[in-house]
């Protein structure tokens, strides 16, 4: 099965690559396995296009740790142009000069995830507009059903398809993928053992809904909301209080994946 998936990622990108005429695919590398996996998926794109160029940036804030060093490796091992930039000087100076103007008592450890996320895509898009690419989208089907992403963010150009796969199934993707890069096998490997965390708030992501529960859970629970005997099993399985807070989670992100409301008619 996962053969054949990334295949076609892989076949998909390049052709993209190819129709738009672009010159580079930029993507941040965090350590975590979402970016992993889609910066594997660009190196076997555009390792055999000579003039594509695939840039990787680790851009660190709060979070230099084990996550900011296998980013560092696996930057260094399989992209054409890779740095690390401490974002931590352009945090602090636009956390400072926003909270001149504004209400300091209002921040709170998600409205500064947020402008870390925020900043780090405004590095990123700036690099795609130099050398005429496009940034890399990161997100899975989990975090989008639970809202684990910013606006404006963590949304790029393009997705290489974890999009439409949930957390768990990513980790079983990187399995199969860390034998395609032998070089950076191991380093792959240290990024499916990570724990999960957006690395921006601290905590691992299931201390937003329930602590001890797993992504496995979650991901479970997120498959039977629409059908009857899955959610019965799952309420079986997991208990009821974590389906509600799943269920709740995910009702209340709804906004989150609606474009915005626009003006279908002209008004006269």
């Amino acid at each position: 099965m996962w053969d054949k998936w990334i295949n076609k990622s892989v076949a998909d990108l390049k052709k993209y690559i190819q129709d738009c005429h672009l010159k580079s695919v930029v993507l941040g590398l965090s350590g975590g396995i979402d970016s992993t996996v889609s910066a594997v998926i660009c190196y076997l794109a555009t390792k055999d296009m000579p003039d594509v160029t695939f840039i990787g940036r680790s851009l660190p804030i709060k979070n230099a740790g084990d996550d900011t060093s296998i980013a560092k490796k696996l930057g260094e091992k399989i992209c054409d142009d890779f740095a690390e930039v401490n974002m931590l000087p352009f945090y602090n100076s636009f956390r400072e000069l926003f909270y001149k103007e504004e209400e300091e008592q209002k921040a709170t450890n998600i409205s500064d995830g947020n402008i870390m996320a925020r900043l780090r895509m405004i590095y990123l898009y700036q690099l795609a507009h130099h050398y005429n690419g496009m940034v890399i989208d990161t997100d899975n089907a989990t975090e989008h059903a639970l809202g684990f992403y910013t606006i404006h963010g963590d949304v790029g150009d393009y997705n290489v398809g974890i999009r439409f796969l949930y957390k768990h199934e990513i980790w079983d993707l990187a399995e199969v993928l860390a034998s395609y890069v032998p070089q950076a096998e191991e380093v792959i490997k240290e990024s499916i053992a990570l724990a999960p965390t957006d690395g921006n708030t601290g905590g691992t992501d299931m201390d937003q809904i329930a602590p001890g529960a797993t992504y496995g859970d979650v991901d479970n629970i997120l498959d039977s909301l629409f059908d009857r005997t899955k959610l019965l099993n799952a309420i079986e399985l997991s208990g009821f209080d974590l389906v509600k807070r799943v269920e709740s989670r995910y009702r209340g992100n709804f906004y989150k994946d609606k474009l915005p409301i626009t003006v279908t008619k002209r008004v006269e």
